[in-house]
Parts: C-alpha cells; sequence; structure tokens
C-alpha cells in the first residue's frame, strides 16, 4: 500500500531524495563556448556554488598526471576510448583528491565529421571504490610476496569430490608449469613412495579426512574467527615429494577444513618447502655424529701419537718434545676442519696440515705427490675431513700403527675442474681395520657423495687400506 505524504516536510524529503539521485552531468558546446553542469558536479568538484563555472575551469581540476584525456577535449576529439569512459584525478579548492569516472559522448561538427561540436558527461565520484580495490590489490601483493618469500602455496580440495583448486605457486612448488592444471591424483603421483600409505596412517590423507568427515567426527569451521579450544579441523603433517625432474623436495602442510561458498566442506591450506630446512637439520645431525666419533677417538688417537713418539726413543726429553709437536700438529688440523670462511685453499697445504701429526723429520713415512690445486669454499673442508679420518684410521689400525708402515697419497687435477685422490697405505704386515664397514667409512662416502659429487672406492687388501676418490667440479683456476 503506498501512503501519500502531501505535507511539505514530505516534499523536501521527496525532492531531496531525487536530488541526490541525479548523477553530476555537464555540457559543453564548442561552437558556442558554453558550459553547462548541474549541481551534483558542483558538489563533487568542489567549486562554490555562486562562481560561473567554465569549461577550462572544470578542465584544469583534472591532477597534472591525468590530463590526457583534458587534452584529447581541447583539441576536439571526436575518437574517445572505448565507450568513452575516463578514469582520473581531481584536486579539489580546498586541496582534497578524489577520484573520477567520466562517461563522455562526442557530437560531430556537421561540416567537419572529425572533430567534435560538443561534448556531454556524466560523471561519478569513485574515490572510496578506488581506495578499496587499491587497498585489496596491496593486500594482495603483500600476501603473494609473502608467499613467494616463504617458498609457499596455497591449496583447496574438495571434499567430497576430490578437486584440487590449482594456483601457479602450487604448480611451481611441484616442479610444473604455473599454468599447469594437475588434478589431485596427478599431484599425488609426484609423492615419495610410502607417503599415502604414512600420511593414511598419520590420519592426514585425503581417504583418512573423508571418513573422519563421514563418521561425524569433525564439523568443517564456517567462521574462522569463532573461538574452538579443541580445533579438530585442523592437521598439520610433513611430506616428501619427487618433482618431474627428480629433485627431492620436503613440504611441511597445514590445512583447515571450512565450507566454500557453495556450502560444500574443503581443505584449505598452506604448502611451505622446508627442504634447506629438513637438509640443514640432517647436516646437523651428521656433524653432531662425526663430532661424536671424533671426541670418541680423540685420547685414542693421542695414545696412538705417544706410542709412536716414545716407542723407540732413547731420549724421553726428545720424545716428549716429538709428542708436544704432533698434538700442536692435529690441533693446527683440527681448526683446519672447522674453517668455515675458507674460500678456497691449496689442497698441498691442506694435505701437510692434515698429516703433519703423522710425521716425523727423518722417518717420514708419506709419499706426496701432487701439482698445485685449489679447491672450492665448499670442497675444502670436506677434503680435509676426509684425509683427517683416512689418518687417524691409519694411526690407530693401519700402516702408521706399525713401525714400518707407509703411505703413498697422490693427487691429479682432471678437466672439467675435477681430481682423482689416491691413498695406499703399505702396512708391513697384516692389519685389520674397522674402516671398512665403520663410520669412517659411512662419513668419508658421505662426503665425497654429497659435498664433493663424487664417488670412492675403499678396499681392505693383504697390504694395507687402499681408498681412491673421484670428484665432480669442485678446483677453481688461480
Amino acid at each position: 500500500m503506498l501512503i501519500k505524504d502531501s505535507s511539505s516536510s514530505g516534499r523536501l524529503r521527496l525532492a531531496e531524495a531525487i536530488e541526490a539521485a541525479i548523477p553530476a552531468a555537464w555540457d559543453y558546446d564548442r561552437n558556442a563556448d558554453i558550459f553547462l553542469t548541474n549541481s551534483r558536479l558542483v558538489e563533487i568538484y568542489g567549486f562554490s556554488p555562486e562562481t560561473q563555472i567554465t569549461f577550462r575551469d572544470f578542465l584544469k581540476a583534472t591532477h597534472s598526471d591525468d590530463a590526457d584525456w583534458a587534452h584529447d577535449l581541447l583539441r576536439g576529439a571526436i575518437q574517445l576510448p572505448r565507450e568513452g569512459v575516463y578514469h582520473y584525478r581531481i584536486i579539489r579548492p580546498d586541496g582534497a583528491v578524489r577520484s573520477i569516472k567520466n562517461k563522455i559522448v562526442a557530437t560531430a561538427q556537421p561540416h567537419d565529421p572529425q572533430f567534435a561540436s560538443a561534448y556531454t558527461g556524466v560523471i561519478e565520484d569513485i574515490t572510496e571504490q578506488t581506495r578499496a580495490s587499491h587497498a585489496l590489490t596491496e593486500s594482495e601483493t603483500r600476501l603473494r610476496l609473502a608467499i613467494e618469500a616463504g617458498k609457499m602455496a596455497i591449496w583447496e580440495v574438495d571434499l567430497e569430490a576430490g578437486t584440487v583448486t590449482n594456483t601457479p605457486e602450487l604448480n611451481l612448488l611441484f616442479g610444473l608449469p604455473a599454468e599447469a592444471k594437475p588434478t589431485f591424483a596427478e599431484l599425488r603421483a609426484f609423492y615419495a613412495p610410502g607417503e599415502v600409505e604414512r600420511l593414511r596412517e598419520e590420519g592426514a590423507a585425503l581417504e583418512a579426512v573423508r571418513e573422519q568427515y563421514a563418521q561425524g567426527n569433525f564439523k568443517p569451521r564456517r567462521n574462522y574467527f569463532d573461538p574452538i579450544e579443541d580445533d579438530r579441523t585442523q592437521v598439520q603433517a610433513e611430506l616428501s615429494i619427487i618433482t618431474p625432474s627428480g629433485q627431492k623436495k620436503r613440504l611441511l602442510y597445514r590445512a583447515q577444513y571450512t565450507f566454500n561458498l557453495e556450502g560444500r566442506p574443503q581443505i584449505t591450506g598452506l604448502l611451505v618447502d622446508i627442504t634447506e630446512r629438513k637438509n640443514a637439520e640432517e647436516r646437523l645431525s651428521t656433524v653432531a655424529r662425526e663430532l661424536q666419533h671424533r671426541v670418541k677417538n680423540s685420547l685414542a688417537l693421542a695414545q696412538s701419537l705417544a706410542v709412536q713418539s716414545f716407542r723407540s726413543s732413547t731420549n724421553p726429553s726428545q720424545a716428549v718434545d716429538t709428542f708436544q709437536a704432533r698434538l700442536q700438529a692435529l690441533a693446527l688440523a683440527t681448526d683446519l676442519l672447522l674453517i668455515s670462511e675458507v674460500r678456497s685453499a691449496d689442497l698441498t697445504t691442506i694435505v701437510e696440515k692434515i698429516t703433519a701429526p703423522y710425521r716425523t723429520t727423518g722417518n717420514d713415512r708419506f709419499s706426496l705427490k701432487g701439482s698445485p690445486i685449489y679447491l672450492r669454499e665448499n670442497a675444502v673442508t670436506a677434503i680435509a675431513m676426509v684425509l683427517h679420518e683416512l689418518c687417524s684410521n691409519a694411526a690407530k689400525y693401519g700402516a702408521l700403527s706399525t713401525d714400518t708402515g707407509s703411505i703413498f697419497l697422490e693427487w691429479q687435477k682432471l678437466p672439467g675442474g675435477r681430481m682423482s685422490i689416491a691413498w695406499e697405505e703399505r702396512a708391513g704386515k697384516n692389519v685389520q681395520t674397522p674402516l671398512k664397514n665403520g663410520f669412517g667409512t659411512q662419513l668419508i662416502r658421505s662426503l665425497v657423495a654429497n659435498d664433493l659429487s663424487g664417488s670412492v672406492e675403499i678396499d681392505l687388501l693383504p697390504t694395507g687400506l687402499s681408498c681412491r676418490i673421484s670428484t665432480g667440479p669442485v678446483t677453481v683456476d688461480r
């Protein structure tokens, strides 16, 4: 039922509503130089209602960086942008900046259709929409930068259909082209062997989540900001994948079970590439084991050096000096193993420092042969640790544990920045060494494979231990 208000206040409110609904409009007759506006335009532009506004006053309000459209109109352009819509900023008399949308229609000159005789426009103040759009864009940019910096990817899986929402970040994380459209099954095919079964046992696989959902064990959250003391809708797990190029990656995923806009349950989550972190943890674990191994052998090695120094000596004072010198050399060699700031080093220097504790003037049982080779930073410590392990093993169990044993150590530079190292022990008698299957072998193989990109052959011959190493590109030119 329509109620008519005939009172003066009612008519005033109706007039105000109609006035507010009238768009800001203008018209300019170029031939007569007549510019007409309505009150709404005057209000948007901040002009004084008593001021007679000219067309040039109207154009001059445009921000200087956005004035191309004004130049078009001044020269009488008839060809306007698609739909004749211009977006620009104005500066009001009070200094306020507003964003404007101006839709213009041009009328051609009767005698010269290449130019306009008049323009008519409708203006809309879109300042708030523009600010909201910019804020959204900035927010999305910050989110994307954070995702890229953190090597992350957002992903969604429809809990009922099992379909995945692809994103460029998700594809790149799996080693796929950014525009790829893999299915969930295709992504799962990149899981490392055994990962699906492990995730299922942990309750983190899609099938396990579906079972929990079907049994009503959890309900997806409709409002993320609702406080939940015992939130069983979240899951976190680690995942190993193998990309198409063969690269193994370690991922951490966190997921939240929610409803999408259509009311369907879905899993929304974040994948984080933690490969570097996991590799660092594994390296730290290896270093910890190696340090434990080294500390455990320190007394045995010191004892071996003492035996070599005092066994056949008839001069106790000289034997003590020799023993102390060997301990000092061992300390210097140990320092070299722990130096991480070294950018490059000559292999000859490394060999001399590592073998010094086991050599005696006048009775040097090492035969060293090789040309100068400079190693890359990441190879210095690895080579030093390998040689240290071989030396300490020889002192305790091999050629250096006897009076007549000797060691031949030779290195050679190969094409492509590679090199070879040959270690041959001549014990002088049959010796039994645990290096063949012990931690020392594991450490040497790990260092050669991971830090030197090479291969190693270790054999226990009747004459003593033989170790031959071939590296990848680890040398630098000087």
